[in-house]
């Protein structure tokens, strides 16, 4: 929380990334393995709600015909 505060009123000044973001899949994919998590939930949960979030599902980021996975 220190370290994010600096971004508090100057964003620039905040470090980038999510604490713990690297072992998030992993964590995940125990509970798929345990089976008290569904593939389908996962994907859904880290793919298909973020680009709902940004607005940009299915248009963008999404394998699905006529989707753009970049723009060039």
């Amino acid at each position: 929380m220190e370290e994010k505060d600096l971004g508090y009123k100057n964003i620039w000044n905040s470090p980038s990334g999510i604490p713990a973001v690297e072992i998030m899949l992993s964590l995940l994919l125990t509970e798929v393995n345990k089976e008290t998590l569904s593939i389908a939930r996962l994907v859904e949960a880290t793919a298909k709600i973020p680009l709902k979030i940004l607005d940009i599902y299915p248009k963008k980021g999404f394998i699905q015909i006529g989707a753009r996975l970049f723009d060039i």
